[in-house]
């Protein structure tokens, strides 16, 4: 997702879409620091 100051979309978001951009984020979080784990676990 890229946001840029120059696209014609909405400026704002609602509550409820701050939130699933804050889970999203957490959830992409959590899947890289896993696959850190695991990685490392196969060394």
């Amino acid at each position: 997702l890229q946001i840029r100051k120059t696209d014609p979309l909405p400026k704002q978001l609602c509550l409820a879409c701050i939130e699933k951009v804050n889970y999203y984020d957490r959830f992409d979080t959590q899947c890289i620091k896993a696959e850190e784990i695991l990685l490392t676990m196969l060394k």
